[in-house]
């Protein structure tokens, strides 16, 4: 049996050296009410007032990947009691296919606090 991903992504990626949020970024791009590609990810170098649950905050320096990725849940079919899990299947599948890359990097997820 053979398989095949339903989706390669992302589909579009907006690399920024220096921004305060990647989740504020892509807050501002899905504002415009411009089409945007079924997977968008926003990969931020350097985060200088990222977020977390209860608005705590953090900072992420260069080495670190933080990111935000916008789906159209439409176009990908995504029902949306499977949208909480997305996130923590994101990171656990960023972190399995690094460590293939990498077999012997110390690699871990921080989860937002």
């Amino acid at each position: 049996m053979s398989t095949k991903p339903i989706h390669s992504w992302p589909d579009t990626i907006q690399l920024h050296e220096t921004a305060g949020s990647s989740n504020d970024l892509a807050k501002e791009l899905v504002a415009k009410s411009e089409p945007l590609a079924p997977v968008t990810l926003i990969w931020v170098k350097n985060q200088t007032a990222g977020r977390g649950r209860r608005q705590n905050r953090w900072q992420a320096t260069t080495g670190a990947l933080t990111f935000s990725i916008i789906l159209d849940t439409k176009a990908l079919k995504l029902r949306p009691e499977t949208w909480p899990l997305i996130s923590l299947a994101s990171g656990l599948a960023v972190r399995r296919a690094l460590q293939q890359l990498l077999p012997d990097a110390p690699l871990s997820v921080k989860w937002p606090n």
